[in-house]
């Protein structure tokens, strides 16, 4: 059970209890994943990566008004929920994918962390990695503390330009333009009532 209700895989089907590796499915997961990386990879190696030299250390919070904190730990709230996915979609125990989920999400982010550090326009962002790290230990932690399991991160872009407000510039890519994001948390109310009051809250 997943929030009170039936914790399915992203296709419907009930998680295993033990790990039985469906290895088509593993080797779909594997692939793209180093595929999307390696593209990734090269993308950003030929345009923000181009310029690199020493590894350094930058704390950026006040370019963007540390909104962009939340992106970083709602980007890896949603990088540790695919792999965790992937992984029981794989056939990886429902426990077992739980650990190894966030913990490539975290490896993920971190890489790009430290890409970031030899970049010569960039640098390595300690409130980032902590973000990050948040994001993906909070999604780990819905797995062992329940109550968690009724709060959702959710996210909204709606371009600012759309209703009247300035968009962010500059900006290159629709993640960068901070003016035109949302974040929010979706509860689970029913759920967080004490029961005698349950009855007054409308089921819907």
């Amino acid at each position: 059970m997943y929030g009170d209700n039936y914790r399915t895989t992203f296709t419907g089907i009930l998680p295993n209890r033990e790990t039985h590796i469906r290895p088509t499915n593993f080797a779909i997961f594997a692939g793209a994943t180093l595929s999307y990386m390696t593209v990734q990879h090269i993308v950003q190696k030929n345009s923000i990566w181009s310029e690199t030299g020493k590894f350094r250390f930058i704390e950026d919070g006040n370019y963007a008004l540390y909104i962009d904190k939340v992106g970083h730990t709602y980007g890896a709230y949603l990088s540790s929920y695919f792999f965790t996915e992937m992984f029981l979609w794989s056939g990886f125990d429902y426990d077992l994918s739980f650990v190894l989920g966030p913990s490539l999400g975290i490896l993920y982010t971190a890489y790009v962390e430290v890409m970031d550090g030899f970049a010569a326009g960039w640098g390595f962002s300690p409130s980032d990695f902590y973000s990050n790290v948040a994001g993906s230990l909070f999604f780990m932690l819905q797995h062992y503390i329940p109550f968690l399991q009724n709060i959702t991160p959710k996210f909204m872009y709606i371009p600012a330009n759309w209703h009247g407000e300035l968009p962010r510039k500059p900006h290159s890519f629709f993640v960068d333009d901070y003016s035109s994001h949302t974040f929010y948390w979706s509860l689970n109310v029913h759920n967080m009532l004490p029961s005698e009051l349950k009855s007054y809250w409308p089921s819907w």
